[in-house]
């Protein structure tokens, strides 16, 4: 096994400029540096999410919740860009929290972006036609069954959606559980993808050259019928539904497999039991089995949810309100929102905390947009985990986070320091936590776009 260690700085440390060189370093040698002047993809790529100067993430780390859709695709680059960065560096900071805790009173009527997943949340992005897209469902074999199951407890299918050249190189792409097939925009489906920073015209994956495959994990609506409750799935059973796509679809082998979070340890379960399907893993913020910390938290979140027996809509809202709490990092909340509360005779205990409004707007609305039954059965799927690391001889990159509470550092290095086949390691620094798999950084970009290059 050979183990390569990347290490890299995040850009919000010292603020510098998009266009200034970054120094990735393998081991303890610095190898190479990235100068976005000198790759002209990833220059676009900057420049459509309006970034002349730097990156929106690394000024003011806006996300959906804070800069309105509408903003981003009305306003010229440059303007939303300077913006930005005037709403960042010079707007008094009472303001500017103001602004940044109170979204409904920037605008009331943002549309909630949860059908593009979105956990603390990312930032909009701007939804780019791209080449031909289409959806299509396939069926499991007759006969199979999930691990857990002796016969299949009821019939299974798989919505899928495609998009790009389909003589282009295929790669599968999956997210978290609160992800779909939707990957990212196209010309035949409009709305942005839940990884829009990282899969798009000019992105690290760009549909046009790629073909691109997303599915719907087994257990969300439409993939089951006459079954009563939550399923006790596998990600080896999530692998199953991705080769019974390929299957449809004709394909007998993906250059690459891409998962983050849940959709990580879904890829190690492809490789692990389909490695004649796919040439090499990219796995990000994600690891082969969970660890007891965050298991701890899903149990309490499963248990709110199971307080209700009938739509469940509001504890499931309160269990995604603690999940949202895990997602990112205290720092980037202490930086995101005033710390002191205001009386309020509604609120519980008398006092409601600007942080508090968000996690009430963003856990109703994506409470209202996700089922009960789906949340326990894929909640559970991620304690279900446990891949076997020698049984994955593909080449494999492993992306993540030192900050990342979920998916901490040493569950990585000791994923790496088992796999079977070549690894790469990839450290990265984020204030985003778990959810920087969907920041799009310029380092996350580099990094997949090299463990993809080989691929393609």
């Amino acid at each position: 096994m050979r183990l390569r260690t990347v290490t890299s700085r995040h850009p919000e440390a010292g603020r510098r400029s998009c266009l200034e060189p970054q120094r990735l370093t393998v081991g303890r040698f610095p190898t190479k540096f990235i100068d976005n002047s000198s790759r002209p993809a990833e220059g676009l790529a900057l420049r459509r999410r309006g970034n002349r100067v730097s990156s929106v993430e690394e000024i003011s780390g806006a996300n959906s919740c804070e800069f309105p859709e509408t903003d981003s695709r009305e306003m010229s680059n440059g303007v939303a860009s300077a913006l930005r960065w005037v709403l960042q560096e010079l707007v008094p900071p009472t303001l500017e929290n103001t602004m940044l805790i109170e979204p409904n009173r920037v605008q009331p009527s943002e549309p909630f972006k949860a059908d593009a997943y979105c956990t603390t949340g990312s930032s909009p992005g701007t939804a780019v036609p791209t080449p031909r897209a289409i959806r299509g469902t396939a069926s499991l074999p007759s006969g199979w069954a999930p691990v857990h199951y002796d016969t299949a407890p009821c019939t299974f299918q798989v919505p899928f959606e495609v998009v790009g050249p389909e003589q282009g190189p295929t790669v599968v792409v999956l997210g978290g559980i609160s992800a779909n097939r939707h990957v990212c925009a196209s010309g035949e489906f409009s709305a942005p993808g839940w990884w829009r920073n990282l899969v798009g015209e000019g992105l690290a994956i760009d549909p046009s050259n790629w073909r691109v495959i997303g599915i719907d994990f087994l257990g969300l609506p439409g993939t089951y019928d006459s079954h009563d409750g939550p399923l006790s799935l596998t990600p080896e059973d999530q692998a199953a539904a991705v080769i019974a796509v390929l299957d449809h679809l004709g394909i007998d082998q993906v250059e690459a497999a891409v998962g983050s979070s849940y959709g990580g340890t879904v890829v190690l379960a492809l490789g692990a039991e389909y490695a004649d399907r796919v040439e090499r893993l990219v796995v990000l913020a994600s690891a082969h089995r969970p660890h007891p910390h965050a298991t701890g938290v899903r149990v309490v979140q499963r248990r709110i949810v199971e307080l209700d027996d009938e739509s469940g809509t509001n504890t499931l809202a309160l269990a995604r309100t603690l999940a949202l709490t895990t997602y990112t990092t205290a720092s980037r909340m202490d930086k995101r929102f005033r710390h002191r509360g205001r009386l309020s005779g509604t609120a519980v205990g008398g006092v409601r905390s600007p942080v508090e409004d968000f996690l009430d707007d963003r856990s109703r609305r994506w409470a209202n947009k996700f089922d009960r039954t789906s949340f326990l059965t894929l909640s559970a799927s991620i304690d279900l985990s446990d891949v076997n690391p020698q049984k994955v001889t593909l080449p494999t990159t492993l992306i993540g986070w030192d900050e990342d509470a979920l998916v901490p550092g040493w569950l990585i290095d000791e994923l790496a320091d088992s796999l079977a086949g070549p690894c790469r390691r990839v450290r990265l620094q984020s204030t985003w936590g778990h959810d920087a798999f969907l920041e799009g950084s310029t380092e996350q970009v580099a990094a997949l776009r090299e463990a993809l290059e080989a691929a393609s």
